[in-house]
């Protein structure tokens, strides 16, 4: 797993020692989901013996969880308390060739956290927008600009449609208590994107995200905001 400007995931050793009470490890990783089990980005398998969450996550494909490792049951098995679920979008990138961007929405979204693991882009995105009893979905991508893409440098574009439910939109202008912040993880397949022959290149990711004062208070004006990190094969 590559990570880059923010560490997120990672393995912090607590006990060494294979007591059936034990906790092994303390872990955050992105998980894939599928009959009842966790299987990690590189390979490790999760049985949950212990869920302390209120989470119906077996209906989930994919997340983000923190947990303690109780016991090694093989190589690659474990057995797992669940302390932390959150739902992660998996969803391909869209090519710029293939898509009117305008139709994707440009509204501001922010890429707090990422890295790479197996091949995808992980990203803990922010937004700030306006809670409704009828809330329209909110749609992220993430867009190949293929005109700007080199074979050293793959560009792409965070892109979010809010529905117009966002700080700044018109009616909205006042970040006051009709506004939330709040973020959510998402997973892009890149590998497929870096060119043949090549073993890594250099990732740029652009986003619209809001300026802020002096004390750190968000304006509804906006900027581009830039993240760069390194894909490998």
């Amino acid at each position: 797993m590559r990570k880059w400007w923010i560490l997120l995931a990672g393995l912090l050793l607590l006990a060494a020692c294979t007591e059936d009470n034990a906790i092994l490890l303390n872990e955050q990783a992105m998980v894939n989901i599928a009959d009842g089990r966790m299987v990690t980005d590189n390979g490790l398998t999760y049985q949950v013996a212990e869920d302390h969450t209120d989470a119906g996550w077996k209906t989930l494909k994919r997340a983000w969880i923190r947990c303690d490792v109780l016991r090694q049951r093989s190589a690659t098995e474990f057995d797992i308390a669940l302390q932390e679920i959150r739902s992660c979008l998996l969803k391909d990138p869209v090519r710029s060739g293939s898509v009117d961007p305008g139709s994707l929405g440009d509204d501001p979204v922010l890429p707090r956290e990422g890295w790479f693991s197996n091949g995808l882009l992980n990203l803990l995105v922010q937004l700030a927008y306006v809670p409704s009893s009828d809330n329209p979905p909110y749609v992220f991508n993430l867009l190949f600009n293929e005109q700007e893409s080199t074979a050293d440098t793959l560009r792409f574009e965070l892109r979010l449609n809010s529905s117009g439910r966002y700080y700044g939109a018109p009616g909205h202008e006042i970040l006051g208590d009709d506004l939330s912040v709040a973020a959510t993880y998402c997973s892009f397949p890149v590998r497929g994107f870096l060119p043949e022959g090549k073993d890594e290149a250099v990732v740029r990711i652009t986003s619209r995200w809001y300026k802020s004062d002096a004390d750190g208070q968000l304006l509804p004006e906006t900027e581009t905001v830039t993240r760069t990190g390194k894909l490998r094969r």
